[in-house]
């Protein structure tokens, strides 16, 4: 792989490995990250999942960077096209930071934002195959097209979380779940990103609902397979097997990814399924050779083409 012409910047919010950051060479604007008494600041050098790591993490709480953060990434990158990736500020405040950022550079300086209508691990993949198509030489006007293909094709985010606590605030319910109810004992929430509005869903609440999630067809109703299932969860190892054998049958999985550990974003808290389902790297090389041909046949007019082929 060359040096990237187009340069991939995101926040420290986003949960990237070292490895990932320095091979890819992701800008990372530091932001603060707070476990317990202490806080830290997640940077390319110190990420999320290191700090998580150091001080043995269960939960925390992550702070968007100041504007002034924002403003020094951008400049430090010179001339260089750029794309900054952050969840959407519907979803996310740093969104909203990384707005105002970006409407105070100076037209010299070529950084498009991108606002992910997703959270997390869906940040963190859209944020890697960038900084790879990067690497491969597209320019910025193809990534962008990239990544809201990629965005339109399968990628959805499904949470199921003991505690909504963190997401009241932002979240929207369907007639599903009309009734918020929060506080009950044993209630499971099993929340959806809406990619049509860029919000928080509360779609269904019960009791044993991780358990039970493989049956609810109609969450997965959109999704067609094949997929890749990227998930994380926190206090749910026992159920993870039962879990990867149900969505595999579903989903006709292809590629399965989990971990555990604490979530990258400020919503999640106590117990937490959270289910990211992606195109499956065979999709992303088609999505790849499409916007290739895209941008050979039209140039930058490609960019706002209708996205279906």
């Amino acid at each position: 792989m060359s040096d990237a012409q187009v340069r991939i910047v995101t926040d420290g919010g986003v949960s990237l490995s070292p490895e990932t950051i320095r091979a890819l060479q992701i800008a990372v604007v530091p932001c603060l990250c707070k476990v317990g008494k202490q806080t830290f600041e997640s940077n390319a050098e110190t990420p999320l999942p290191v700090i998580c790591q150091r001080a043995g993490a269960k939960g925390f709480e992550t702070e968007p960077p100041v504007l002034g953060r924002f403003l020094d990434a951008y400049r430090s990158l010179g001339d260089a096209p750029a794309i900054s990736i952050h969840p959407a500020h519907s979803l996310s405040k740093v969104g909203h930071v990384a707005r105002l950022a970006r409407a105070m550079v100076t037209p010299r300086r070529n950084v498009k934002l991108f606002e992910a209508r997703t959270i997390d691990l869906g940040v963190s993949f859209l944020v890697e195959v960038a900084a790879q198509a990067a690497q491969e030489g597209m320019e910025q006007e193809q990534v962008m097209l990239l990544l809201r293909r990629l965005e339109d094709e399968k990628l959805s985010t499904l949470i199921v979380t003991d505690d909504i606590s963190g997401m009241e605030q932002r979240l929207r319910r369907d007639g599903s779940a009309a009734r918020l109810k929060g506080l009950l004992p044993m209630m499971q929430h099993l929340v959806m990103v809406d990619k049509t509005q860029g919000d928080l869903v509360l779609r269904a609440q019960g009791v044993g609902l991780a358990h039970a999630l493989a049956k609810r067809q109609d969450v997965f109703a959109g999704i067609a397979p094949p997929t890749a299932v990227w998930v994380r969860q926190h206090g749910f190892d026992g159920l993870m097997p039962t879990v990867q054998t149900q969505l595999t049958a579903l989903l006709q999985v292809q590629a399965w990814r989990a971990e555990a550990g604490a979530a990258g974003c400020p919503h999640l808290r106590g117990r937490y399924i959270e289910i990211i389902i992606l195109p499956t790297p065979e999709t992303v090389l088609q999505i790849k050779n499409f916007v290739r041909r895209m941008w050979r046949a039209f140039g930058p007019a490609s960019a706002n083409m209708p996205l279906k082929q």
